[in-house]
C-alpha cells in the first residue's frame, strides 16, 4: 500500500520510516554512522537526511553537500500531468525490512516535457542492515542537455578524499 506524495516542481516532503509492528518502536536507518527515523523525499530524484533540498540543477557540490541518496538527481517535475507520481512505502520484515521511494514516470522539467522523456527509478533503504539499493528502469527521451549532469550515488555529506570525477 504505497502512499503517493503530491510534490510540486523542486519540492520535498519529510517521510518517517514507520514503526515496528511487533514492539511499536520507530523504524530507523543507519547511514554513514548516523541513525535516522526519516528522510526527505525530493521531487528531483533524491532522498536527503537531516533537511530537505530544493536544488534542481545537479552538481557534485550539491550531491556531496549533505547526506543523500541520489536515485537519479536531475531536474524532474512530478507535478506534470505526464507524471505517474512519487510513492513511498515500507515493505518486508527482518533483514528484508525496507523503506522504498519510487519516482514513477516522472518527466524531466522543460517547456516541451512530452519530448524530454521520463524517469522511473527507485531507492530501497534496508532498515535493519543499512544497505541501499538503487534501481533505474526507465530514462526515456533523454538528450545530452537533460541527462549529462544527472547524478546517481550516495553521499555522507562530505566529498570523499580520494574522489575523482569520471
Amino acid at each position: 500500500n504505497a502512499t503517493r506524495l503530491y510534490l510540486g516542481d523542486d519540492a520535498y516532503e519529510a517521510v518517517y520510516f514507520g514503526t515496528n509492528a511487533t514492539n511499536g518502536i520507530a523504524n530507523t536507518f543507519s547511514f554513514f554512522g548516523t541513525t535516522w527515523r526519516s528522510a526527505f523525499v525530493g521531487s528531483n530524484g533524491v532522498l536527503t537526511f537531516g533537511a530537505g533540498d530544493l536544488t534542481y540543477m545537479p552538481s557534485l557540490t550539491a550531491h556531496f553537500g549533505m547526506p543523500r541518496i541520489s536515485t537519479l538527481f536531475s531536474d524532474l517535475n512530478p507535478s506534470s500531468a505526464l507524471s505517474n507520481g512519487i510513492f513511498v512505502e515500507v515493505l518486508g520484515e527482518g533483514a528484508d525490512l525496507r523503506f522504498v521511494a519510487t519516482w514513477d514516470s516522472v518527466p524531466f522539467y522543460g517547456i516541451d516535457q512530452a519530448s524530454r522523456g521520463t524517469v522511473t527509478a527507485q531507492a530501497a533503504l534496508f532498515l535493519n542492515t543499512g544497505s541501499v539499493r538503487i534501481a533505474i528502469t526507465e530514462i526515456g527521451g533523454c538528450d545530452f542537455v537533460t541527462c549529462s549532469g544527472a547524478i546517481v550515488g550516495i553521499s555522507s555529506g562530505a566529498t570523499p578524499p580520494d574522489f575523482s570525477q569520471t
